[in-house]
C-alpha cells in the first residue's frame, strides 16, 4: 500500500522469456550465421590453447615455488 501519494506512475516492461512474443512461439531458435558459428569455434578454440599452456605453466611454477618454499 502506497501512502501520503497523490499520483502513482508504473511502466512494466517485459523482456526474455516472459514476453508474449516468445511464451506463444514455442520453443524459439535464436539466428546465428555462419560467419558467427565459425568465430564462435576459432574464440573457444584459442581460448582453449591459451588457457591450457597457461594452466599446466603456472601449475608447474606452484609446485617449484612451494618446494623452494619449504627448503628456505
Amino acid at each position: 500500500m502506497v501512502r501520503n501519494s497523490g499520483n502513482l506512475y508504473m511502466i512494466v516492461v517485459f523482456t526474455g522469456k516472459d514476453t508474449k512474443i516468445i511464451m506463444n512461439n514455442g520453443r524459439y531458435k535464436f539466428k546465428k550465421s555462419v560467419n558467427d558459428r565459425t568465430i564462435n569455434f576459432f574464440l573457444v578454440l584459442n581460448v582453449i590453447q591459451i588457457l591450457v599452456p597457461l594452466g599446466i605453466t603456472l601449475s608447474l611454477l606452484a609446485v617449484r615455488f612451494n618446494k623452494n618454499l619449504a627448503d628456505h
